[in-house]
């Protein structure tokens, strides 16, 4: 059915981690439904149809009405009703909702079944290109991970939805409304990508997410949570032979309504033609926030196979990492920056996307020199005249990526995430990719 796994034996400790890497991010929403996979992420620990419920028959009666509630206040906002009329109807779903949580709902059971048996470090996250799902347990509880997660995929219950939503809201305002620097972020994202949908919020724009409910929630689950958009890596004391037994058993009969591929070519019709659209042109962006100084600059680049992306990576390791490097040396030791830091990605690496330098001025300084230091440090390394300094930085960066790379893999999440993503993303390659990108990275010249 598409699903795939990636096994690494670690038989120094009786525990595996189980990462989930769901080729689907907000990337994906359909435009006027941003929002959705952060929603969906949120709601993906509430329990199923035999978890986390009293009597899911009675149970999905009470949330039957709960919806219909939604939708009708849903119909009343965009009526433009009175806002009494719109308080009252709000009003009703969050006492129907309590009323069905207090009566059939058992809070954070699978959570607590996890934490039971010795599992930790359940979580997930949300981000542009991918939806991550993660967690640590005893190896003699294998077979319990894929009871949870296959019932988790398949049997899902949304209960809580509404008030999730509110928590969401919340998280928002803190993160976006209430934080300038989420404000100038969202406004240097717009600029950046006028088309692209790198260019939206993962927390969603507000008129999006409000018009959310269950039904939309369901229909992107059943539209992208496919088996064919998951890759599972498990890292520990397991066995190749084992997982594919438990793979069979749990997910072998594992047939949704529909599902996309993984990598870099999987795209939902709604998604289509938003890839490349990131302004190539030099664009200017000044906000006046209440807030420290604070300066952008976004190089435009091709997505994470392209023959740029390695090359731009070692640069913004050169240029930014470590007390050796220019940035350090020549703009924070003295003083002509707080900080200053280069990402070869953002926000995502799925598609065409830019590299970003961020730095903020000491006190008083004005981001616009900083951005002329900038650009001069970035130019003096690239100078052709002095090439011992672009040499000599990128042969540093090789050695921090290759350490950063043997330190990952050496514990058990970060290499089940680090597997997870290659096998996802690393064409026909699979999960080789992680020795072939660093093969490639210290095949890369200074010329490059």
């Amino acid at each position: 059915n598409g699903l795939r796994f990636v096994v690494c034996e670690r038989h120094q400790a009786p525990i595996f981690n189980a990462h989930l890497y769901a080729d689907v991010g907000a990337f994906d929403e359909v435009e006027g439904s941003t929002g959705l996979a952060h929603l969906l992420e949120h709601l993906a620990f509430k329990g199923t149809r035999t978890l986390g419920t009293r009597d899911y028959a009675a149970e999905r009666l009470a949330l039957d009405d709960v919806d219909a509630l939604y939708y009708a206040l849903r119909d009343k906002v965009l009526a433009g009703a009175p806002p009494d009329v719109v308080e009252t109807a709000r009003q009703k779903l969050t006492a129907a909702e309590a009323s069905a949580s207090a009566a059939y709902e058992v809070p954070n059971a699978y959570g607590a079944t996890v934490r039971k048996e010795g599992g930790v470090g359940l979580n997930a996250e949300t981000g542009y290109d991918s939806t991550k799902y993660y967690c640590s347990l005893p190896a003699n509880k294998l077979e319990l991970w894929f009871a949870l997660e296959a019932d988790r995929l398949q049997n899902a219950v949304f209960r809580g939805m509404y008030s999730e939503k509110e928590v969401i809201e919340e998280e928002r305002r803190l993160r976006l409304d209430n934080s300038p620097q989420g404000t100038f972020q969202q406004a240097f994202l717009e600029a950046s990508y006028p088309q692209s949908n790198y260019r939206r919020p993962i927390i969603g724009y507000q008129r999006d997410f409000e018009m959310l409910g269950r039904r939309e929630v369901q229909a992107f689950q059943q539209e992208r949570y496919g088996p064919s958009s998951m890759t599972i890596a498990i890292a520990g004391d397991v066995t190749p032979e084992r997982v594919q037994q438990l793979a069979q058993e749990y997910f072998g009969g594992w047939r949704p309504a529909a599902a996309f591929g993984s990598g870099s070519g999987n795209l939902a019709p709604s998604a289509a033609g938003a890839t490349g659209a990131i302004k190539r042109e030099p664009t200017e962006l000044s906000l006046k926030l209440p807030s420290s100084p604070l300066l952008y600059m976004g190089y435009p680049r091709g997505d994470r196979d392209s023959p740029d992306a390695i090359p731009v990576s070692l640069l913004c390791s050169a240029v930014s990492i470590g007390r050796t490097s220019p940035f350090y040396q020549r703009l924070i030791k003295k003083r002509r920056a707080l900080y200053a830091a280069a990402s070869p990605t953002f926000p995502g690496e799925k598609y065409d996307t830019q590299a970003l330098l961020i730095a903020a001025p000491v006190d008083g300084g004005s981001p616009r020199k900083l951005k002329g230091d900038l650009t001069r440090e970035l130019q003096a390394v690239l100078d052709p005249r002095s090439p011992d300094a672009l040499e000599e930085g990128i042969a540093l960066a090789k050695k921090q990526a290759e350490g950063a790379r043997r330190r990952a893999l050496a514990s058990n999440p970060a290499c089940a995430s680090a597997l997870a993503a290659a096998e996802a993303l690393g064409s026909d390659r699979g999960w080789r990719e992680l020795v072939d990108r660093a093969e490639r990275s210290e095949q890369t010249s200074p010329d490059e």
